[in-house]
Formats: structure tokens, sequence, C-alpha cells
């Protein structure tokens, strides 16, 4: 089960069966995690807070109940005095036929308006304000991880008693297959249980798989296929996941278990995803990993476990097949009597067979990290840092070893040497990625310091007439800082810094040049990776600039030019829910829909990942289709029956999108299913009061005449009178038979 930007590992479970429960209990003993929240050997301390998270998937399209539950039994399955509930609870979730994801306590529901998606996971993150009495917040489906908790919460409620909880159950329904569940946790604090993905890591490995051989398993991503042994070999004890003596460094993250070999003098290895457009696809000369002016940053744990000269060493290379060591390799390690000085054995790099040492000597038993720099260049340059100082950011001033090479460098392959024999060494948390903050993860809060933030995502940039519009997705609790440059890649200077909004107009743009943009986040941890590049090219504007004619197209959901700020304006006219594309919802006068709707906005469009701005009159239960996008921080303002929300469109090369509205209410008392007004979706860094994009004023701005033949649908037009043509405020512009609005300002 995933969720956008929420790190996931491991399986999954699913449920239920014959109306049973299953659960598990909580670590209670006064050493324990759990030591400073207990109050007489509950979990619920008053004064303390606590945060639940965990992925829930309704799998079944029936009512029955999925939920998890908190309460103070010993038995985890047998939750009957319950502290308090997340989930669907069955009819006491429902409104109409809508199905909410929900809070429960004290025998009371109450439904949040993020509606229940059948096969669609949702992230229900709860805190527990423990006091006198005890408060329960709920956040479903937040558009922000890792950092502070959203402003906006989807349910509230609370018990007038101090309440507390030793178990966890779990309830998945009243047969099986009707529901799923991941990644539980529990903590302090809203990021410790939201942890972001390792967005910026080109591939990983945390030996996530069950204890066993370590032959075929695939775990971790970036990879051409599964972690292959010498002969096809399965020994246990061997080259196997192991579970008894895990690694551990200083404040740097590790999940799941470790890996241990030798095996009878033979190799393990695993290929890298060297596909054209795979996770390495920037980093690819001739089919490997090696392209001219490109640095790539490698990190592992390596433990020797036992005393001697047996090498344990990881080797990158360009060899098949992955556990077969060519002579074109970087390696780093312990490489018996090479490595060592006297009786004393230090890691070492080792570049085209000659090895040179750290001052970092090899102790039994201990972990070390080794981080490893390669800068693919004429002479190529090998770095190695073992146990670094700081984790996350920059890398340490000093290397502890480093060397040229005399031919190139290339790389597909990565082979693990463990020794003589099994049990000889031990690794784990196996990293590739373009800088050293994203080799060297930091254990998030709860668990030691704060890593900085990661990479700003959505970064859209719209030229204009010498200026350039960028926006991106947002971030709690940081600013940016708005880097340029004239070359792909590199060279990038701030432009601005200490921005607190996801957007800026870079107005110091020169027409006729091209520029390449990144954007950081800082805050007191420091400052993120940069985020992915775009590139625009300003072009000028001037009216007849371009002594040509130009055809403006029909602004419809599929086609290229995109011409609208708000999105909605170019979807196709809605249609009742469940007669997608034939049968049309009633519109009023102003085409507005009389009844719950859906609204298809892009057929297979490009670039439109990113934060949009929904609102609307009226009330609504909003749901998108098609993608992978969400709806968060969906929020009715009585006073005004306003509804506004954030909807969060993946980052793909081309999507298609709708929008599913249901048990709408025009006024606060009208009944459901009777529509709404003034939906607006306005695209990322455009405003309410935008009409047209950048992009499409530009270009049509540069000629001298515009034919409109395509835009007002001539050939289709059904308009006999002046008052029968589509007006500017008509709420659909993409109706083929009176064609687009003539007359917009702009």
């Amino acid at each position: 089960m995933q969720y956008p930007g929420l790190r996931s590992i491991g399986n999954y479970a699913i449920g239920g069966d014959a109306y049973q429960t299953t659960g598990r209990a909580f670590d209670t003993s006064a050493a324990g995690p759990f030591g400073a929240n207990l109050k007489a050997g509950v979990i619920g301390a008053q004064g303390t807070t606590l945060w639940m998270s965990i992925l829930m998937r309704k799998d079944a399209n029936t009512d029955d109940e999925n939920s998890i539950t908190l309460h103070p039994g010993t038995l985890g399955w047998y939750a009957n005095t319950p502290l308090v509930a997340v989930g669907y609870f069955g009819g006491s979730s429902n409104q109409g036929s809508t199905r909410y994801w929900s809070i429960k306590a004290a025998g009371s529901v109450v439904r949040t308006a993020v509606p229940v998606v059948v096969g669609q996971a949702a992230l229900l993150v709860l805190r527990i304000d423990f006091s006198a009495s005890t408060a329960f917040t709920l956040y479903v489906n937040p558009a922000s991880l890792g950092g502070s908790a959203p402003v906006l919460t989807s349910a509230q409620t609370s018990i007038p008693t101090s309440g507390g909880f030793r178990s966890l159950a779990y309830y998945g329904g009243n047969g099986s297959n009707q529901s799923s569940i991941d990644e539980i946790r529990v903590g302090t604090s809203y990021a410790a249980v939201t942890p972001l993905v390792l967005s910026t890591s080109l591939a990983y490995e945390s030996f996530t798989a069950a204890s066993g051989s370590l032959n075929a398993v695939n775990s971790g991503l970036g990879w051409s296929g599964p972690w292959s042994t010498q002969n096809g070999s399965s020994t246990v004890p061997g080259y196997d996941v192991a579970t008894a003596s895990p690694l551990s460094y200083a404040n740097f993250q590790t999940v799941g278990n470790y890996a241990e070999g030798g095996d009878s003098y033979q190799t393990t290895g695993r290929g890298l995803d060297v596909s054209p457009s795979g996770a390495f696809k920037d980093y690819l000369s001739g089919g490997l990993i090696g392209a001219m002016g490109k640095t790539l940053w490698f990190s592992a744990l390596m433990r020797k476990d036992v005393s001697g000269n047996d090498e344990n060493s990881i080797n990158l290379h360009a060899g098949t097949p992955v556990w077969l060591v060519s002579n074109q390799l970087v390696s780093v390690g312990y490489f018996g009597s090479a490595s060592n000085t006297g009786d004393v054995g230090y890691w070492s790099l080792k570049l085209a067979g000659v090895v040179y040492q750290s001052q970092v000597p090899v102790v039994k038993g201990q972990t070390a990290l080794l981080v490893l720099r390669i800068d693919f260049a004429a002479v190529p340059t090998a770095t190695l840092y073992v146990n670094p100082g700081s984790l996350g950011g920059n890398p340490p001033p000093s290397a502890s070893a480093s060397a040229n090479s005399s031919s190139a460098i290339l790389i597909q392959s990565l082979a693990y040497y463990g020794g003589d024999g099994a049990n000889r060494s031990s690794i784990d948390e196996i990293n590739f990625g373009p800088t050293y903050a994203s080799v060297t993860p930091i254990i998030g809060p709860g668990g030691g310091p704060a890593p900085p933030p990661n990479a700003p995502v959505g970064l859209a940039a719209a030229q204009g007439n010498a200026t350039v519009v960028l926006s991106w997705a947002s971030t709690p609790g940081v600013s940016y800082n708005l880097k340029r440059s004239t070359s792909s890649g590199t060279g990038y200077a701030a432009i601005a810094t200490n921005l607190k909004s996801p957007a800026y107009t870079d107005n110091t743009a020169a027409n006729g040049v091209r520029y390449y943009y990144v954007v950081t986040a800082v805050n007191s941890n420091g400052e993120s990776p940069n985020s992915a590049e775009v590139t625009a090219m300003p072009q000028s504007s001037s009216p007849g600039s371009t002594p040509l004619g130009i055809n403006v197209e029909f602004p419809a959901d599929y086609a290229v030019g995109q011409p609208f700020a708000d999105l909605m304006k170019s979807a196709r006219i809605p249609w009742l829910i469940g007669q997608a594309l034939s049968g049309n919802a009633p519109l009023d006068p102003q085409g507005w829909p009389q009844s719950d709707f859906e609204v298809f906005l892009a057929d297979n469009m490009p670039n439109l990942g990113g934060v949009y701005k929904l609102s609307f009159t009226g009330q609504a239960a909003v749901t998108i289709q098609l993608t992978a996008g969400i709806v968060a921080n969906q929020i009715y303002n009585p006073a005004s029956n306003m509804t506004t929300a954030d909807v969060i469109l993946p980052i793909t090369p081309l999507q298609s999108v709708s929008v599913r509205f249901q048990n709408t209410q025009r006024t606060a008392g009208a009944a459901t299913n009777t529509g709404l007004v003034g939906v607006q979706l306005m695209r990322p860094g455009y405003s309410a009061g935008d009409t047209f994009t950048i992009p499409f004023k530009t270009i049509v701005g540069r000629f001298q005449a515009i034919r409109f033949m395509e835009w007002t649908s001539t050939n289709a037009q059904q308009a006999s009178n002046w008052s029968d043509r589509t007006a500017p405020d008509y709420a659909w512009q993409a109706a083929r038979q009176f064609g687009a609005a003539f007359g917009y300002p702009h």
C-alpha cells in the first residue's frame, strides 16, 4: 500500500475473518519506549501527546466495518472497552450512499468529509492529547508529511475522562479480503508518524525481506532484478538476510533487517536499473552508469564479524553476471593484507586494482559507515568518507581516502564479497543518490536529530515577455531559495532567497535566453537538495512582433494549448455519476450542475503535477478519479457557504484527470444532490483573478492576426442570435455547439 510521499516498507496485512478481530499489545514496560507516557501501567499520562498513523484501504464494496481500535485491554484483539477507533464504521459512517472515513470515541462516530473510495489507500493520522479529559484529532489524507501537522483537521472529538490504552485491535471486516492495513506508527510528533520517502535516492536496499537466503531476494528500489549468488547458492548460513545482530550508526536511518556473508569463497550481487527510463537514466553513457560531468554518491553500513584477513568488500563494476567482478571497478571495504599496516587493518578504497587505506581502523563487531563519491570525468575520481561526523547535509571537508583513475569508471552492478566462509561480515542500508545528503539519511524526530527538509516537488515554469513565473508544491515550516542557471544541471545561482510562498516571478530574465531553474527548501535543520530542474525561454510578446497569423485551437480537455488558468474552464460538460461521457448532469442557465456530478478535466495531458486550489459555493464530498491525486485541507465556511481545498496531482509525464462531486448542497439548508455553483480549480501559481495562462498569452501576443475559427467552433456553431453565444462567465467553455467565449478581458 502506498500514499504519495509516505515512506512504506515491507508487506501489508489484510482482513477479516468470520467476524473475528486481531490485535497486538504495546510494550508498556517501565523501560520501554512508552515509559514517559505511562500511568499505572497504561499509556496515557496526563500532559502528554501521542500520534498514531496507519494506511487503510477498503477492498470490498460493502458496509462492513474496517477499523483500528486503541484500548486498555491486555489481549490485543479483545477491545471490550475501547478508548478511540479510526476507520470506517458501517452505516454510522455513511451519509446517503457515500461512505466517509471517521473517528469513534465513547460509542459516538464523527464523520470526516473525506469519502472512502474502494481500493484506494487512505492515510489516517490520529492525535491524542491526554489530560483530565482526552481529546482526539483526526487528519485524513494530509497534504504535507514529515513536518508540522496541517492547520486544518478532518474530525475532532473527546471524552470527559482521562483515558489510556495498552493494545491495538484491527477489525478487517465480516469476512476475508474486506480491507487492508499497513505502516502502523505511534510516536511523539506528527513528523515521527509521517516519515517521508527517501525521494532523492536513486537506488536503495534495506533488506526488508524475511530472514533466509539472500539469493533471489527482490527488496528495495532502483535495481534491475533480485540478488543473485554465485552458482545459485541458497545456503544458510551463507549469503542470507539476518535479524540477530542489526547494524547501526549514530543518527543514521536504518529500516528492515541486514545481510551477512560469505559462502565458500563465492560472491553475491545485484544489477542496477540502467534502462533508458530507469533510476539512473541521467547517469548513462553507452548503457552504463558513467556519464561525463556527473557525480554519484554511494553509502553502505559494513561490519567485519570475525578476526583475520578475509576480504569483506562491496564492488561496483560493469560486469555480468552481477556477482562476477570485472577489472573495471571501484570498491570499498577491507581487502585483507592490502588494507593492513602492521597488525592493524584499515577501511579502504580500491580503484583499478590499487588499494588506498584510510586512517580508520577496522574493529571486529563494530559497524562502519562507508560513503563513496564518484566523479565521472576525463580523469574520474573516487573519494571515500569513513564514519563521517555529520550526516544529511554537506559532506565533511576532509576525505578518508581519494584516488584518480587512468580509465573510465563504468558501473551497472554491485557485488558483495562477505568472506571466505559463512558469518564473516555483514552489510546494510545500501544507498545510491545524487548528493551526500541523499545517501546519509538522518533518523527523524523521536530518534535523533531531524533532517533537512526534502527537495520541493512540482516545480513548474511559465515563460512570458522578459519574465518567467515559477510555482511549486508547498512544504510546511520552510522558506525557499530559488536558483537559476543558463546550463542544464550545473552552475545554479540564487536569484531569490527566504521566499515564504511557493511561487516567484523572475523579472530579470532576458528574452531569447534559455534558463534552468531549481528550488530548495530551508528550515532550522538545513537546506534540502535541489528540486527537479525546469527550463523556460522568455519571448517577446509585443503585438505584431511576428508578421504572421495564428489559429487558436478549441480549448478542450485534450487540447495542448490549455489556455485557461482555471482548469475547470476547459473541462467537458459535467455528467451524472455512473454515466461517464454520456448522461449530462442538469445545468442551470449559467452552466452550473444541479445534481451530483463528475467532470473530466484532462485527457492524457502533460505537466499537470502540482497543487491546485479548488473552490466552490456549496458543500460536497470531492474525490479525484483516473489518477493518484488527493484532495487535502478541505474546509467549509458556513458564513459564506464556500468550500475550499487543495487538489494535489502527482508528477507524471502524462495523466488523465476527472473530479467527482457527491452529496452536493448548493446552500446550507438544501437537500443533498442539488449541485454547486462557481467551481474553480486554479493551476499552480495562479490566483482566482487570472484568466489565461502566461504561456498562452505570450504565444498569441506575438502574432499580428488571430483566427478564432476553432475557438468559437464556427463549423459546429448553433447560435443564431447574439444572446445565444457563450458568455465569458459561462461555467464550461468547451461546449462545442456554441464554442468558447469571445471577448475575455486580458
